[in-house]
């Protein structure tokens, strides 16, 4: 174990779980270009702006919210965000 709670870190996922979860990520990329979309229809309703999207990781640990401020001066806000907040362990 890793120090993580609930054993969820790359170390614990096997190649398999990576590669299937890769496939599908694709596989949804290439439906959503055929039919010529950018998005999807929630990320249409959830998108945001530099602002609202700096705005929601300001209460932020140090180092994620560092990281999130990085991506959004180099890539632009993201397609969509929501204000859900997770607690514990991500699986």
């Amino acid at each position: 174990m890793t120090g993580r709670q609930g054993g969820c870190g790359p170390a614990e996922v096997k190649t398999s779980g990576r590669m299937a979860t890769l496939a599908t990520a694709k596989s949804s990329v290439k439906d959503h270009k055929l039919r010529g979309e950018q998005q999807t229809e929630p990320g249409l309703r959830y998108g945001v702006d530099v602002v609202d999207a700096t705005a929601l990781v300001e209460q932020w640990p140090a180092a994620p919210k560092k990281v999130a401020q990085q991506m959004i001066t180099q890539y632009g806000p993201p397609n969509e965000a929501t204000q859900r907040v997770r607690r514990g362990s991500a699986c």
